[in-house]
């Protein structure tokens, strides 16, 4: 009956292919079943081979109409594999209507249906496994574990019921067609769920002010699926519509609430940034100069800038040591020429040397050109050795004996240049503890100490925060076409009191999400900040131990909060204010792994 159903609604439309090989197949099985019926109660051996050729025939018939149907329902991408399918199932069929049977009692069947049943059946498995895996891919997992599951169990279980014969297990053949009906029914649950859907989908359509519904009963599936996703499209501007509205009246109110707040509290301040920055204003593109950390600072850039002494720039990640170097620079006589940077952290262990030094050709294999290290490019110049404290060992005394006489050897090679470079190294270490526990050269530390320069850590500066807060607004709102002229005194008491572990570039980073979320002229923090200062003199919750249990316990929190993803909008480094690889070096020295993905809890979002 549900056959002659999809059979009707093939005449009526015309278009519903998948409805139609659908029948056809659940057709089949009738006269298959038919078949190994008559063969049970078969009086002679004549009979016996007549009724069961017959049901082998019909077998044929439904598993070609049922490729036929995973092609169109399930759409794979290999139209290959459906062909060669089909072919074999094909020769089954014409070995089994045309050639000689044979029988069963003591004699095998004929040589081209012996090796074409197992073939065909392997070929069906296949092909549904391969479709339901596809399928999967795209999304439509419980319709390729129904239907390609059920194809996949029970073929098989045919395929072994018919080959009992065969293999001499029995001398009477089972209803191996009857494991055709669980697949019937499972293609029969997906149709009726199709239909159900479709007949939702117009009701929705409908609902929304659609003229006619986007898809019907009739289609193929993968009609529907497409007009569903015009109608998901349509669907999502409307509720982008009512979200902009949301937001507008949402803004609105928050407008409101401020005014109202105002006149009641008039003793809360705003501050503008543009009248913060014209009175405080930047210097040598420093912003942040007013405690008086910054300004002996910036006392040392104005000292030492004019001379070709060597400058060890010390302090945590994130306190601008890249821009008191880019000061020292620009106040010096050098500043015509171009400053080389050069992040010892961010490069392997094996390409230090060649990327400082430089290398000859043939100095290894690849190496088919001469290659300039960065001291050669700074000659006359200067350059600017970021996290030099991660530098291996054995290139420590290269550098020393760079420092020292002006001397360098690309790596391969025997000849030796002279150059003249003023040289700035930064480091996030207490290099002298390194040179206690023997990671560092003293020889080299000492020649690095020539003018040490250290840059305090944001939060024992707190006095920077507003101006700073004020130059990171300024910037991401012009970058956004943002107008933010105001920023909330709760927002800079809040900032205020964060600890800043990332320091300067965890605000900016934190300003940055700020103006994103900001839809008005007055800054929204949008988040809550964690690990507030505590204003008691006890030790704050969370800072026990010592700087390195501290730093493991927070940069855990940091990977547990992002889930352990590292790179990218949001991840660990970003939070930190950190580069991605020199995120992964702290991970190792402090001994951080990754739990089991078992115990990993992920954000919403």
């Amino acid at each position: 009956m549900l056959s002659l159903l999809h059979i009707a609604d093939w005449i009526s439309q015309r278009k519903s292919t998948a409805h139609l090989l659908f029948a056809i197949t659940s057709l089949s099985v009738v006269p298959a079943a038919i078949g190994e019926i008559g063969a049970f109660s078969a009086n002679s051996v004549q009979a016996f081979g007549l009724w069961l050729r017959w049901s082998h025939v019909s077998m044929s018939v439904a598993a070609i109409s049922l490729v036929l149907f995973i092609r169109v329902y399930l759409d794979p991408g290999r139209g290959w594999l459906a062909l060669l399918v089909v072919l074999s199932w094909c020769v089954q069929l014409s070995a089994n209507a045309l050639g000689p049977f044979g029988t069963i009692h003591g004699r095998s069947l004929a040589s081209i249906e012996r090796v074409t049943w197992p073939v065909a059946n392997v070929g069906l498995q296949a092909f549904a496994v391969e479709a339901a895996v596809r399928h999967w891919r795209r999304g439509g997992r419980r319709r390729a574990v129904l239907i390609g599951g059920t194809i996949f169990c029970s073929v098989l279980a045919g395929g072994l019921l018919m080959g009992l014969p065969q293999f001499h297990v029995t001398r009477i053949p089972f209803a191996a067609s009857f494991t055709f009906l669980p697949i019937v029914v499972a293609i029969a649950l997906e149709l009726s769920r199709d239909a159900v859907r479709a007949a939702s989908t117009v009701c929705q359509d409908e609902a929304a002010g659609a003229s006619g519904g986007f898809v019907s009963v009739g289609k193929d599936t993968t009609d529907q699926d497409v007009a569903e996703e015009a109608r998901d499209d349509v669907l999502a501007q409307l509720r982008e519509a009512l979200a902009e509205r949301d937001r507008a009246l949402a803004a609105g109110r928050d407008a409101l609430t401020r005014l109202e707040s105002l006149e009641q509290r008039p003793e809360d301040r705003v501050i503008t940034p543009q009248s913060e920055l014209a009175a405080a204003g930047p210097s040598y593109g420093i912003f942040g100069t007013r405690s008086d950390a910054m300004r002996y600072v910036l006392h040392r850039i104005d000292e030492v800038a004019p001379l070709h002494t060597t400058v060890l720039i010390e302090g945590e990640t994130g306190v601008g040591k890249e821009l008191v170097a880019r000061a020292i620079h620009a106040r010096s006589p050098l500043k015509d020429r171009p400053m080389v940077m050069v992040n010892c952290a961010a490069l392997p262990p094996g390409l230090v040397e060649d990327e400082i030094f430089g290398h000859e050709r043939g100095a290894y294999t690849g190496a088919s050109r001469i290659r300039k290290g960065r001291f050669e490019l700074a000659d006359r110049s200067t350059l600017f050795l970021d996290e030099v404290g991660e530098l291996p060992m054995d290139l420590q005394g290269k550098l020393l004996r760079v420092l020292q006489d002006g001397e360098i050897e690309r790596l391969g090679g025997d000849k030796t240049f002279k150059v003249s470079v003023r040289t700035i190294a930064a480091t996030n270490k207490n290099l002298a503890s390194e040179v206690e526990r023997g990671r560092f050269r003293p020889d080299l530390y000492y020649r690095l100490q020539a003018y040490p320069l250290t840059v305090s850590p944001l939060r024992k500066r707190r006095e920077d925060i507003p101006s700073l807060a004020e130059a990171f607004v300024r910037e991401f709102a012009a970058a956004q076409g943002k107008r933010i002229n105001k920023i909330p005194e709760s927002v800079l008491e809040e900032l205020s009191r964060y600890d800043w572990p990332g320091n300067v570039r965890e605000l900016r980073n934190v300003i940055e999400r700020a103006v994103i979320h900001t839809t008005g002229d007055t800054l929204r923090l949008g988040e809550h900040l964690a690990n507030p200062a505590l204003v008691t003199t006890g030790e704050p919750e969370g800072y026990r131990g010592n700087l390195k249990d501290v730093e493991r316990r927070y940069i855990e929190s940091i990977l547990e909060r992002c889930a352990w993803r590292i790179e990218g909008t949001d991840g660990a480094a970003e939070l930190l204010g950190l580069h991605p690889n020199t995120l992964r070096h702290r991970m190792g020295k402090l001994g951080i792994k990754r739990p089991s993905l078992l115990r990993v809890v992920r954000p919403h979002g």
